[in-house]
């Protein structure tokens, strides 16, 4: 299995609440090696597929700030050639972060692509408003690296109920 090169990652703008600081972080995946960089032989797919869930996140953690924060956020969503989504997610301690990117990057119908939030933890809880503020990061970094224009997500938020 030849090692795939590692796709560019984006950084989003941050965003300040009460001292805590939240940015997002984006890159295309189509395929599982590019999410993780363990090289795995002789494993079951969902073996393989949950191991190899890092691997943006592990260059990110190459970035001595990223490295830093209190919590990397982490949410993918693949689809492969035939048309099987795999998708996975991690709170890093953050609880129900994962699951929230998770669901953003579902509902917007985002494929092929990795979001990592990173959060520096300012010493004041936020409350419910930390999760507004996972997937605002998530959005403005998805905005401003192309995977959606704000058109989808005016589209989305007005969707039927």
């Amino acid at each position: 299995m030849q090692k795939e090169e590692l796709p560019t990652v984006y950084h989003g703008e941050t965003i300040v609440d009460r001292k805590s600081v939240f940015q997002g972080h984006a890159a295309t995946v189509v395929s599982l090696e590019q999410v993780c960089y363990m090289e795995l032989f002789q494993r079951n797919f969902l073996e393989t597929v949950i191991l190899k869930a890092k691997k943006v996140l592990i260059e990110l953690k190459k970035n001595k700030k990223i490295v830093n924060a209190t919590h990397n956020i982490m949410a993918y969503r693949i689809i492969n050639d035939s048309n099987l989504v795999i998708q996975d997610c991690d709170d890093d301690g953050e609880s129900r972060g994962g699951s929230t990117l998770l669901h953003l990057l579902q509902i917007l119908d985002v494929k092929n692509v990795i979001v990592v939030v990173s959060r520096w933890y300012g010493g004041i809880h936020l409350g419910s408003d930390r999760f507004k503020h996972i997937s605002n990061a998530a959005r403005m970094v998805l905005t401003s690296s192309g995977y959606i224009t704000k058109k989808d997500t005016e589209k989305k938020k007005h969707k039927k109920r």
